[in-house]
């Protein structure tokens, strides 16, 4: 994540663990923990995010966190992207 501004600490997403749920799917809760608390903080503070990259391996859809991407590749190339484009190259 490129962001304009000051750092955010996202670890306050899990200060209240994170339950699924009998025959729920962890991984899943705590992506959708970690997104609603980014939401929280883009609508405390402003989204000040200039690019944001998720390699997101669940079924939950992220809506804060950034762009969702399919694979490590993907992300690799957006991150990329990104660091020429501020390079200028």
């Amino acid at each position: 994540m490129v962001r304009k501004g000051a750092p955010r600490n996202l670890a306050n997403a899990f200060v209240k663990p994170i339950w699924a749920g009998h025959g729920a799917d962890l991984v899943s809760a705590s992506a959708k923990a970690l997104d609603n608390y980014s939401g929280k903080l883009n609508k405390a503070y402003g989204d000040t995010a200039k690019k944001a990259v998720v390699l997101n391996l669940t079924d939950y859809t992220i809506n804060n966190l950034g762009k969702e991407v399919e694979s490590f590749e993907e992300l690799i190339q957006e991150i990329m992207s990104e660091v020429r484009a501020a390079l200028g190259v």
